[in-house]
């Protein structure tokens, strides 16, 4: 059985400071055996952490990106290189199937935004529980995928590691290797389970991302 968390950030990204290694760890103390690196437009955290996990960790890692396109933000899972950003919708999923990415709408109603057709229509599943956006907003997010008959998955949108494993995608096949666990992620039969993180997390995860750019600076 897969028991994956598919949305979680490295210090990569502009507002965290996860190191891959402490990411392992604590997805193996939450009981997870799948875990998505979806860093904002990098794939260098997905890299560092395929070269930490062990295979005595027991633990598959999903190399991603989360790519900000236009309004929405789609997470492109099974990559080996890193995506180009083009602000168009259509164009970015063609690019994304062409590097032979699974996409997920990410938190589609986080920002409230007009949700083009093109979009959903040509995206692989939606993310229907998302740990740090609202119960409502998840709800939403779990009616649309139904209207379009669309897989659901879910993800922490983890930046802290309180926050690893909170939203669950499980899914009952028994992957060999990361092409079993991608064909298992569109196709398999799956349950969706988690627990909205507490609003304070996102005043640590405001107050790294400024802090990184006072460095920058």
């Amino acid at each position: 059985m897969i028991i994956a968390d598919l949305h979680i950030h490295t210090k990569y990204s502009q507002d965290s400071l996860l190191e891959p290694k402490k990411i392992i760890k604590v997805a193996k103390r939450r009981g997870l055996n799948v875990i998505a690196i979806t860093d904002h437009n990098t794939i260098r955290g997905a890299l560092a952490t395929l070269n930490a996990v062990s295979k005595q960790d027991n633990l598959m890692v999903i190399p991603g990106v989360e790519m900000r396109i236009l309004d929405h933000d789609i997470l492109c899972l099974f990559i080996t290189e890193q995506p180009k950003r083009i602000n168009d919708y259509a164009e970015f999923l063609d690019h994304a199937r062409e590097l032979n990415a699974v996409t997920i709408l990410a938190h589609p109603y986080r920002k409230r935004k007009p949700l083009p057709l093109n979009l959903i229509e040509g995206i692989d599943l939606i993310e229907t529980f998302n740990a740090r956006i609202s119960h409502e907003a998840n709800i939403k997010a779990k009616t649309l995928a139904h209207k379009f008959h669309k897989s659901e998955a879910a993800g922490s949108d983890a930046h802290l590691s309180i926050e690893i494993g909170r939203a669950k995608t499980i899914i009952f096949q028994e992957p060999e290797n990361l092409e079993e666990l991608r064909n298992a992620l569109l196709r398999g039969k799956r349950v969706i389970i988690g627990k909205e993180s507490p609003i304070i997390v996102h005043i640590p995860t405001i107050a790294i991302e400024i802090c990184k750019n006072l460095v920058k600076a």
